[in-house]
């Protein structure tokens, strides 16, 4: 306790830093040995996802850092009554030390009581965190980029608290733009935007023609629309892409692997509730009703007018 509140004392082991380097350094001669045997852009893919882990692993180590970004981000949603974030104690925060505001809750894969006596709705759980998943990625820029069940509880009042800060990351405009576009072209089941949107987003190994590509987002939507539940959903997208995806073109450059995370965290969470769940269809009203906020943030106070 620390002046009568409860505190969570975070503290960096000696030596983890240099440990850290150390296995990024194997890692990248790995990659490197592999991508000269076999210069496929899928193993180019997993370089990008390296080197994102070795920027942004560093940060994790930083306490202050981490401390000023959860102040930042605490900021950023303190008119947000469904979500949580603790406050930092900064007089007693150190490089190697972090001390902060102790908020008990239930990780958010461990609702099975709550959900079942009717006090956790699984739909309002699953529409706040896209919510707020979405106004940090599209209309902030400033993404809590580690998003998994341990850092996600959810308290008595069923409110959603976000912990561990130490991996969040900007997102430039023209990214955010772009991501936004691709994202409402794939509500809209819109093909040919999306698969433009993929192009956009620099997802797309060069040489490859957009016919190919709408190809595939045609699968992607088919599979993603279907009435079917997660488990048919996973079959097909196994029978019908799996079988195929080494030969498809798809790249995740830095900030949008991310992003995949927090699409897979929110689909498996849902799915771990209601094997019915389907994540593209609870999150579609829910990215039309924010559809105004997020263009005025993108592209100016003229958005307001924008039917």
């Amino acid at each position: 306790r620390y002046q009568g509140q409860e505190v969570v004392v975070k503290i960096l082991r000696p030596g983890v830093e240099a440990i850290v380097a150390r296995d990024v350094r194997l890692a990248r001669r790995l990659v490197d040995w592999l991508y000269a045997r076999y210069p496929h852009h899928h193993v180019l893919g997993f370089r990008v996802v390296l080197d994102e882990f070795a920027v942004h692993v560093n940060e994790e180590m930083d306490f202050v850092r981490e401390g000023m970004q959860c102040t930042r981000m605490r900021e950023r949603f303190a008119d947000e009554s469904r979500l949580r974030i603790p406050e930092v104690i900064t007089s007693l925060t150190r490089h190697e030390v972090l001390v902060l505001e102790y908020l008990p809750g239930t990780r958010i894969d461990a609702l099975d009581a709550r959900i079942a006596d009717g006090s956790v709705s699984v739909l309002a759980l699953i529409e706040t965190l896209i919510e707020c998943y979405a106004r940090m990625m599209l209309r902030d820029g400033v993404f809590h980029a580690d998003p998994h069940p341990g850092n996600l509880l959810v308290d008595h009042d069923g409110r959603i608290i976000l912990l561990d800060f130490g991996m969040v990351i900007d997102v430039n405009v023209q990214t955010r733009k772009a991501l936004f576009d691709t994202i409402i072209a794939a509500v809209r089941r819109d093909a040919d935007a999306t698969a433009s949107g993929f192009f956009a987003l620099g997802m797309v190994a060069p040489g490859t023609s957009h016919e190919t590509m709408r190809e595939l987002v045609e699968v992607l939507l088919q599979i993603a629309y279907s009435e079917s539940d997660i488990a048919e959903r996973t079959k097909m997208l196994a029978e019908r892409v799996m079988r195929e995806l080494f030969a498809w073109p798809i790249v995740l450059p830095g900030e949008l692997v991310y992003f995949a995370r927090t699409a897979v965290l929110i689909e498996g969470v849902g799915a771990r509730y209601d094997p019915a769940f389907n994540s593209i269809r609870v999150a579609s009203p829910v990215l039309i009703r924010l559809r105004r906020e997020l263009l005025v943030a993108l592209i100016g106070e003229e958005a307001g007018s924008d039917p």
